[in-house]
């Protein structure tokens, strides 16, 4: 398995990968697959062309079976902070410390950006993303009640954070 930052040339297969998720694991991200129909991959151009904006990949063989991207904030009092996005392993690929691994190198660079603490947050259903972050050490910081409505269904988003420094 191959943990590498993602560039440029990388948007299409972010997209794929982005699109694959949406069909496989609708509840992963807040969007839907409709919504993000009527986009194309210069969505994920712009963002990994964003210097706030870090996308890591994780690669079996030349597949892209697993991403995580982090935000600094552009205001200089908060830029020792950032915010994860967009956590997800593929189907196939889940169990085998993937996500560990995307977490890992997101935390050396974000560290050799002088990044002191990460956030994250995540939809408080989610067991074992929230067993992954909690084994990672980040601390639960708060809870947003009815955050999401899905099928008539409201779920609590649950905030993380860990320090880094």
């Amino acid at each position: 398995m191959l943990i590498r930052p993602l560039q440029h040339d990388d948007a299409d297969t972010l997209w794929a990968a982005r699109l694959q998720v949406l069909r496989e694991s609708p509840a992963a991200f807040l969007s839907t697959l409709a919504e993000a129909s009527g986009e194309t991959a210069q969505v994920m151009r712009t963002q990994l062309d964003d210097a706030h904006t870090r996308y890591f990949g994780a690669f079996d063989q030349a597949q892209l079976v697993g991403f995580l991207r982090y935000v600094r904030p552009v205001r200089l009092s908060r830029r020792h902070t950032a915010e994860i996005h967009s956590v997800h392993v593929s189907a196939g690929h889940r169990g085998h410390g993937i996500a560990r691994q995307l977490f890992l190198g997101a935390f050396a660079a974000a560290r050799a950006e002088d990044i002191e603490s990460l956030t994250l947050t995540v939809l408080a259903d989610n067991a074992a993303a929230r067993g992954l972050y909690a084994s990672l050490g980040f601390i639960e910081s708060g809870t947003e009640p009815r955050a999401v409505k899905r099928d008539g269904r409201y779920v609590d988003m649950v905030s993380y954070w860990i320090a880094l420094a």
